[in-house]
């Protein structure tokens, strides 16, 4: 399992465009084969912070919903405008925290 997790940065005043533009992805990236978890969060409106939340059942799958077009087009418009610190983490132990 792969989880993609981190913050994505624009400017304070594009905020809720970008978090508009993110949020379109939702449907498809939640019902794209081996997804198990999407989401998009304002964090922090005055920093412009977006936190990003997607667990992924393997590698193939992500990057299959990376290469539609319409995830593609929202990178194209928002590359330079953002700052991605977003990464992503291989799974090998997963169990609950309560354990």
């Amino acid at each position: 399992m792969l989880i993609i997790a981190g913050h994505v940065f624009v400017a304070p005043d594009e905020v809720d465009e970008f978090l508009a533009d993110a949020r379109a992805t939702l449907p498809l990236g939640r019902a794209a084969d081996g997804n198990l978890f999407f989401s998009f969060t304002l964090d922090t409106p005055e920093e412009g912070s977006v936190v990003v939340l997607e667990r992924w059942r393997d590698r193939e799958s992500l990057d299959a919903y990376l290469a539609r077009s319409e995830v593609i087009a929202i990178f194209e418009k928002w590359h330079d405008r953002m700052r991605n610190e977003v990464m992503m983490y291989d799974v090998r132990n997963e169990r609950s925290p309560r354990d």
